[in-house]
């Protein structure tokens, strides 16, 4: 999934225990996405990455825009 499609990224309580929660744009087709990573060590390093990620990419794209 492109990291222009993200509306929002988050850890959130699921039935199965926390979770990777990401959320896209309406125009992306505003889907719920939800991702399970054991142990909560591994979990917590995954949504780091994947939001370290993201906010370079948001950070580039309003330069780009600006």
């Amino acid at each position: 999934m492109p990291f222009l499609q993200i509306k929002s990224l988050r850890i959130r309580d699921s039935k199965f225990g926390p979770a990777i929660v990401i959320e896209t744009n309406p125009r992306s087709g505003g889907y719920i996405l939800g991702f399970r990573v054991d142990p909560d060590e591994k979990m917590r390093e995954v949504f780091k990455e994947i939001h370290t990620l993201w906010q370079v990419c948001m950070d580039m794209a309003h330069i780009v825009l600006s």
